[in-house]
């Protein structure tokens, strides 16, 4: 869970103000975290699956700048979770 707090408290509002000026015009321009849990109720423990969800539609200059603060913030950080990514140039 310290990676949903980091990205919520930190990375998420970075990205947010980073890619500000950019984002203004583009129809889609989304980059959040899920956590699907699971408990095992025999052995008492948990497993956790995070996912990076990646969403820019957009003119193509608009959506290689998002993309690129995005892969700066998130992927050179070290985080630990599988992507699922979808570009849309116009």
């Amino acid at each position: 869970m310290g990676q949903m707090d980091k990205f919520k408290n930190e990375t998420g509002k970075q990205l947010q103000e980073d890619c500000k000026t950019h984002a203004s015009g583009m129809m889609r321009d989304f980059s959040v975290l899920t956590i699907d849990a699971s408990l095992n109720p025999g052995t008492g423990a948990w497993t956790s699956e995070f996912t990076n969800h990646r969403v820019l539609v957009g003119p193509k200059d608009k959506v290689d700048a998002c993309k690129g603060k995005i892969e700066e913030k998130m992927d050179a950080e070290g985080w630990t979770f599988e992507k699922n990514e979808q570009y849309h140039e116009q």
